[in-house]
């Protein structure tokens, strides 16, 4: 899972997972962004993404699923925590974690020549 400042506090456990996204900071500024991890409550921007300002406002457009609002509660570099205004369905966030999972595995030792 990923650390951040807002681990300690979190409801539920994040899924790490690589999505493309859009997000909405106004009506005319609506920018493609990289989702690191995501739960039911939240999920972590990451990347190359737009400024961001704690306590900024903003929509989400996650995969097949409707605007996702949410609010920015920190942001270090690139990256930003968010926090949805209504927590996402289990189901919802299991079938994302699925599809868009991470997985880190070891490389195989190099081999040596016969």
């Amino acid at each position: 899972m990923t650390d951040d400042p807002g681990a300690c506090d979190r409801l539920s456990t994040r899924a790490d997972v690589l999505l493309d996204a859009r997000c909405r900071k106004t009506s005319w500024n609506v920018v493609r962004v990289e989702l690191g991890n995501i739960s039911q409550g939240g999920c972590c921007i990451v990347g190359s993404g737009p400024d961001f300002a704690v306590g900024e406002v903003i929509e989400l457009r996650v995969a097949h699923m409707k605007g996702i609002p949410a609010t920015v509660r920190w942001v270090r570099g690139k990256d930003a925590g968010v926090e949805f205004k209504s927590a996402l369905k289990a189901r919802a966030v299991e079938e994302l974690s699925r599809i868009y999972s991470i997985v880190v595995t070891s490389a195989p030792a190099p081999q040596a020549p016969a």
